[in-house]
């Protein structure tokens, strides 16, 4: 079990300044993650635009802003990324179109999370590159039972959201993060990512409890302002 923090940015400056810290800081980002030293484990958030309209909330930067940064910076690490896809049938047309032209680098490993209605839409997977694979995310209200969360047999990560996606200032439950831990322990073969207000502080106390192998923690506002933002 680790932290990986949330690039969920809205401007290329913020974007930047959050590299920038990882950077000229990385023994503090070690420390607050407990990610291994030799790879660079980081989330991104992305709220494409029609989601964006049907939830009422601002777009983010999108794939090719994110990902042609992180190259410029890292092109010769390892990076693993999972990256969390909030968007319409339309969004998602348009994110497979720019996927399937990107070049994905060799030494990083992808993760794709896209709302399970729309898999059959999308098509990056048959591209079968062997470090691209997809991951189905939930929102709060559709995954509460844990009976809803079952393995399929081709998609092994799921990314459980603790608030709803898309919008800021909301809170987890307690009984969400009971159940995430639940999960994570009925399903150990199961790659899972619990998203939505997690702090540095609350997956060092589960770590501590049980270390659970096949579960990370997704915090944006929490471990930016342990960073110094």
């Amino acid at each position: 079990m680790h932290l990986i923090p949330s690039l969920l940015e809205y401007s290329p400056a913020k974007l930047k300044a959050k590299l920038n810290l990882i950077q000229g800081k990385y023994k503090q980002f070690l420390e607050l993650t407990t990610q291994p030293k030799d790879s660079l484990d980081l989330h991104l958030d992305f709220v494409l635009d029609q989601f964006a309209k049907d939830r009422s909330v601002m777009a983010s930067l999108g794939l090719e802003a994110v990902l042609t940064e992180l190259e410029d910076r890292f092109s010769s690490n390892k990076l693993t990324l999972s990256i969390h896809l909030m968007g319409s049938l339309e969004d998602m047309r348009l994110a497979n179109e720019f996927l399937q032209g990107y070049t994905f680098n060799p030494s990083w490993s992808y993760q794709i999370y896209i709302d399970p209605d729309l898999i059959p839409t999308f098509r990056v997977h048959e591209l079968l590159f062997e470090n691209v694979e997809l991951g189905i995310w939930y929102d709060p209200n559709d995954w509460s039972d844990s009976s809803t969360v079952i393995p399929s047999q081709s998609i092994n990560n799921y990314l459980l959201m603790t608030v709803v996606a898309g919008k800021s200032g909301q809170s987890k439950s307690l009984e969400s993060v009971e159940s995430i831990i639940q999960i994570s322990k009925t399903h150990p073969k199961i790659n899972f990512i619990a998203d939505g207000g997690w702090k540095v502080q609350d997956m060092l106390e589960i770590k501590t409890k049980q270390n659970l192998q096949n579960l990370k923690i997704v915090s944006y506002s929490s471990f930016w302002q342990e960073m110094g933002l």
